[in-house]
């Protein structure tokens, strides 16, 4: 196929609230232990590519004939995201039947008005200024603004387990994997897992784009002591909440401060003391396996500054940061400091409640905190930027084309942020690009984009051909959304915004820059695609593996698995009952051989003949395109072209060809592209009458009878202008836009 002309573009939770949630059980005796309570209902966030969330960088161009193509997808769960990981024995085993338990990290787990879980001037579970949100005695909750919790709340004793009833669980299987559906779109959580022989793990902070791995270990004791603030005449410290926040691991402490709390997973932890009227203190522990540790003395402070905000909790260094919040003491005029990630800050200046400062070249993600007075704040979320990467679908883009670039940040250990504000700029005339990375080429040559955040910055170098065909663009139906791919470059997305990318360029084994022959699911949360000669499979692990077909095998044979041989992979897709064909040809003397390739989900591949590979009077038939139709008896269609020799032009006749019922013959009618000058249909469907639909110059056609198209006219698509298309499961029609994030879907036009 020829290209086109025009081408496509392609915390800490508050402390008080802490208390609230922790569910603990006082052991009798003056030291008091606390084992955790079984977790509720769990998960981890992942890059799946169920699709999750996958992550990748796009690939190049296709060959100069090839056309875009396309997979299948499905409508969003109404909300919510599936969060994914493994756990494993101290051995390194996988750890089945281990029970997975989520909490909110952050401060909003039953938000209102956009403060913590019940403050109505933004404060706290228990509001400093008398307003009584919570009795003393462990009452009633009340929250006079009627914003109501999830449900109502009357706690079972003194500030105990209003977290329990809503903590998302899994269990892992076989394999030591779990899959959990959490209540929010995105958060960050704590993520436990708990054997069945009583060992545990803990993860902190986990961010919802990443998938959890978890190694069990034998938990640990954190055994210490509590001191009241100087100079406050405290003596009795009977009540003091000593807890891991976000999570169930507390203990009171005795009148003398000691406590206990047993059965803590091994690892880095905040460790947090508070009684209300009386001080808040902190620490981090390092808890041993089996062992246990003695933190230092936490002494109350009994006047903390409060961080509700920081206007940049993803920066690199040399990035200004905007940190507001309470207690600043700028109306007293307190000394204060500021320290990220563990560093001081230079020259911070305080105005009111906002404080702002740059992110110096040193620290970690310990967070940021404020001192006032001598007095820290709890630590804010923070996280440094070390690495940015940008990437491409491909090397190259076209003269007054568009193209997207990906934008990936990592932390000073490699793990994957959250994509930071960047500010984007280009290097040379050839091409430029605006503030969301979208790229166009200006003149034949070579350009540079830069992507920057503080002092870090990541680049690409493009080159603008004379002659250029876009990388071919899938859209594929998952799980949790959907998946697009672009060149070698698989995009995991949740229809209003990119969730993850993953790059397959290194891993593909496919000539120079070439794009995936296609993506369609596997039925099992995994993906099936082309790689030379043979059908690999994406699992969720997004390891690849062979499905069908090896290079020992003939192009043309026919069997089981590798027993199979494939062409050059073209084109695949999959009907309803997960049976997926292939469009592939073999280079011969004088043209292409083509032929399809049934494949059922064994991995069973037999052979279904084309028409003739020429005609009387033309060049050879070249076949572009699959599509198939719905229902338990799916109708096969291939879309293809031949040269007119006689014309003595480019002109092109265009055929669209249908497999009979009786699985040999095929009839076919012509598709009159003669509007669409320079153009190639990007997308092909078919509805549930059998009326073929084609994407092409980024609007929707309906091809009639005769072959002339009529663009679909539905309100929706109107403003949408899209790369790709598919069929969902439920039997609508979802697009991708053309700039790779957003996938809208509509009814399946008739």
């Amino acid at each position: 196929m020829t290209p086109s002309a025009t081408c496509r573009p392609p915390r800490w939770l508050p402390l008080a609230l802490a208390a609230a949630l922790s569910a603990c059980v006082a052991a009798p005796g003056s030291r008091l232990s606390l084992e955790p309570q079984k977790p509720a209902r769990g998960g981890s966030p992942a890059p799946t590519t169920t699709p999750g969330d996958l992550r990748a960088t796009p690939n190049g161009t296709p060959p100069a004939e090839r056309p875009a193509a396309q997979a299948s997808q499905r409508p969003l769960p109404a909300a919510g995201l599936t969060l994914t990981g493994r756990v494993v024995s101290p051995d390194g085993k996988p750890a089945a039947g281990a029970r997975v338990t989520v909490y909110r990290a952050d401060a909003r787990l039953i938000g209102i008005d956009g403060g913590s879980l019940i403050g109505i001037d933004g404060g706290s579970l228990v509001s400093d200024r008398g307003s009584g949100l919570i009795g003393i005695d462990g009452g009633s909750v009340v929250a006079n603004r009627a914003s109501g919790l999830r449900a109502a709340a009357t706690l079972a004793g003194p500030r105990r387990a209003l977290l329990q009833a809503e903590q998302p669980t899994g269990v892992t299987d076989a394999t030591g994997r779990f899959r959990v559906q959490l209540p929010d779109a995105e958060g960050r959580y704590n993520v436990e897992a708990v054997g069945a022989s009583g060992l545990k793990a803990l993860q902190m902070d986990v961010a919802t784009a990443r998938e959890v791995s978890l190694a069990l270990e034998r938990p640990g004791t954190v055994s210490g002591m509590v001191a009241p603030p100087p100079g406050s005449g405290v003596t009795d410290l009977l009540g003091v909440e000593v807890f891991i926040p976000g999570t169930s691991y507390s203990a009171k402490a005795a009148s003398d401060g000691s406590f206990t709390i047993t059965g803590v997973p091994a690892g880095m932890l905040p460790l947090l003391a508070e009684r209300q009227g009386v001080g808040l203190a902190s620490t981090v522990v390092d808890v041993p396996a089996g062992g246990t540790v003695t933190p230092p003395t936490l002494t109350l402070q009994a006047s903390r500054p409060t961080i509700t905000g920081v206007s940049a909790p993803v920066a690199a260094a040399g990035s200004r940061l905007v940190v507001r919040g309470t207690g600043f003491g700028a109306a007293r005029g307190e000394t204060f400091s500021v320290t990220i990630g563990g560093v001081p800050v230079s020259n911070p200046v305080r105005e009111g409640d906002a404080i702002t400062c740059v992110v110096p070249d040193r620290g970690g993600n310990e967070g940021v905190v404020v001192t006032v007075g001598g007095v820290a704040s709890l630590p804010a979320s923070f996280r440094r930027v070390a690495t940015l990467r940008v990437t491409a679908a491909g090397p190259q883009v076209g003269v007054q084309s568009v193209a997207r670039l990906w934008l990936e940040a990592l932390d000073p250990q490699g793990q994957p942020l959250p994509t930071p504000e960047v500010t984007w700029r280009a290097e040379g005339s050839a091409v430029s690009v605006d503030s969301s990375g979208l790229v166009r080429g200006l003149a034949v040559g070579y350009g540079k984009v830069l992507a920057t955040t503080g002092n870090v910055t990541g680049s690409v170098e493009l080159e603008v051909p004379g002659e250029y065909a876009e990388p071919t663009t899938y859209l594929a139906e998952a799980d949790d959304g959907y998946v697009a791919a672009i060149g070698q470059l698989v995009l995991r997305l949740d229809g209003t915004r990119e969730r993850g990318v993953l790059d397959l360029r290194g891993t593909i084994d496919l000539a120079g820059d070439a794009s995936l022959p296609g993506l369609v699911s596997d039925g099992q949360g995994g993906w099936l695609t082309g790689d030379r000669e043979r059908l690999v499979r994406l699992g969720p692990d997004q390891q690849l593996s062979g499905f069908a077909g090896s290079s020992a095998s003939r192009a043309t044979q026919d069997g089981r698995g590798p027993a199979a041989g494939f062409g050059v992979i073209w084109d695949l897709r999959r009907d309803d009952q997960g049976t997926v064909y292939v469009l592939q040809y073999i280079q011969v003397a004088n043209g292409k051989d083509w032929s399809v390739r049934k494949v059922t989900p064994d991995a069973t591949v037999t052979t279904i003949q084309l028409p003739d590979l020429a005609e009387p009077g033309g060049e050879p038939l070249s076949y572009q395109q699959l599509a198939i139709g719905p229902g338990a008896a799916p109708r096969l269609h291939v879309f293809g072209d031949r040269q007119r020799e006689a014309s003595g032009d480019d002109a092109y006749e265009n055929r669209l060809w249908t497999l009979q019922p009786d699985g040999t013959t095929w009839q076919h009618h012509p598709v009159d592209l003669a509007p669409h000058q320079n153009l190639w249909p990007q997308d092909l469907a078919i509805n549930d009458r059998g009326t073929a639909l084609v994407l092409i110059g980024r609007r929707l056609h309906r091809v009639a009878a005769d072959g002339k198209l009529a663009e679909v006219a539905d309100p929706a698509l109107k403003d949408f202008p899209a790369l790709a298309m598919t069929r969902t499961r439920a039997g609508s029609l979802a697009l991708l836009s053309t700039d790779m994030r957003r996938v809208i879907t509509v009814p399946m036009p008739e």
